[in-house]
């Protein structure tokens, strides 16, 4: 992906992030919008906020394929946030 694409699907992540909290605002138990909000912090870098959305994914909906996704997802953003906090990473 060139700089011109990403800025592009950046731009409509951050549209798309309104949206998918007011869908969660309206219905809180909405697993594919908690999903969806984490990959788009994701996709941002928003750590954090990613691991949170996907972790209420997992939560509200733990026998499904895609709590299993998001469990994946949990575990590896929190990996990923530890290398990047870790002394010497760049």
């Amino acid at each position: 992906m060139n700089d011109d694409e990403r800025a592009k699907e950046l731009a409509a992540i951050e549209a798309k992030i309104p949206i998918l909290k007011r869908r969660i605002q309206a219905n809180p138990k909405d697993v594919e919008a908690h999903f969806e909000l984490g990959m788009a912090y994701a996709f941002k870098g928003c750590l954090d906020e990613a691991i949170q959305e996907f972790a209420d994914a997992a939560y509200l909906a733990p026998e499904t394929p895609l709590a299993k996704e998001a469990s994946f997802k949990v575990e590896m953003l929190r990996s990923l946030k530890h290398l990047k906090e870790s002394p010497g990473s760049t």
